[in-house]
């Protein structure tokens, strides 16, 4: 008879995945994967969110099988390793809060840092400096826009007299800001008086350096204007005649308009040194009473039957008159 304090041989197997539902080592447990590792008893399987584990058999042994899966690292859920690499600090997979990244913009503000904001990660530009004109066509506050400067655009006064005292505030790559002069100096003119369209100063000039009321070149004249039309006005007198001087007699604003009779033009003789009437062909000679071979313009002067007339005469009858 076998003695009852001798161990079952039977009994003196570990337990082991190769023979599951089988109390092995004869302790009353026949859920027993190992000894003392209970089938679904829970265990460590990873880091992060992936730590819960259960002991399960796999490929005749014990291992413990995770029952959460990597996820993918977030700014929703920042302090939490999701991705299982023993992490809590990345806001994406790799990536932490204050990295350097690139911001996609031009220099100086092209490297970042990477934030969270409103649940989501981005590349964050640099805080970067005062926006100025002093460095033209680049996003100083690195902001994605260049130049915008407060009042820029915005009308100013350049301490020019007249119009050319208006101006818009603009970026020049030498001066930095400056109040750029929207209006060139312009002639002077009747139709927009009481305006400084010089930039002189004087806004009360009709023309250019000419006032209302100033002399005329006639005696007895003064300008003045008539709707845009500056002339010289004489008032009560008549203005004087005009004749072939190449002056404007009665400051009409022509010179030796109908001081010529007859068809004779008023021109400066060359052959005789100075202005007179005279011909430019023997049609203007040619009065009446004469045939096509008694007349003729030679030199700027009728010729009447081979005789040169005198300036302002034509051919009558054959004779100068």
């Amino acid at each position: 008879m076998p003695d009852a304090g001798a161990p079952d041989a039977a009994c003196a197997q570990p337990e082991s995945c190769a023979n599951p539902g089988v109390d092995n080592d004869c302790d009353g447990n026949t859920t027993e994967l190992e000894n003392g590792i209970p089938a679904g008893g829970t265990c460590v399987a990873g880091q992060g969110i992936c730590a819960p584990g259960i002991y399960q058999c796999a490929d005749g042994g014990v291992i413990c099988q995770r029952t959460v899966s990597p996820g993918t690292e977030s700014c929703s859920n920042q302090g939490t390793d999701d991705d299982c690499d023993g992490d809590t600090t990345e806001i994406a997979d790799g990536v932490h809060a204050g990295d350097s990244c690139s911001t996609g913009l031009a220099a100086p503000c092209g490297t970042g840092t990477t934030v969270c904001e409103n649940g989501s990660f981005k590349c964050q530009s640099p805080a970067g400096n005062a926006e100025t004109c002093d460095n033209a066509g680049v996003d100083d506050n690195c902001d994605g826009t260049t130049d915008n400067i407060p009042n820029l655009g915005e009308g100013c006064n350049t301490g020019n007299y007249g119009i050319c005292a208006f101006g818009t505030r603009q970026c020049d790559a030498f001066y930095g800001e400056v109040c750029s002069q929207t209006y060139a100096p312009d002639t002077e003119a009747c139709g927009n008086y009481g305006t400084d369209d010089d930039c002189d100063g004087d806004e009360y000039e009709i023309s250019d350096g000419i006032h209302w009321y100033d002399s005329c070149a006639c005696s007895g004249a003064t300008y003045a204007c008539q709707g845009s039309y500056l002339y010289c006005d004489f008032g009560a007198q008549q203005p004087p005649s005009e004749t072939c001087n190449g002056a404007d007699d009665n400051c009409d604003g022509q010179t030796d308009e109908s001081s010529c009779a007859n068809q004779l033009a008023c021109f400066y003789n060359n052959a005789y040194g100075g202005y007179e009437c005279g011909c430019y062909s023997l049609y203007q000679c040619n009065g009446s009473g004469n045939s096509g071979s008694d007349v003729a313009c030679d030199s700027g002067r009728c010729k009447c039957n081979g005789t040169t007339c005198a300036a302002g005469q034509i051919c009558v009858n054959r004779q100068c008159s």
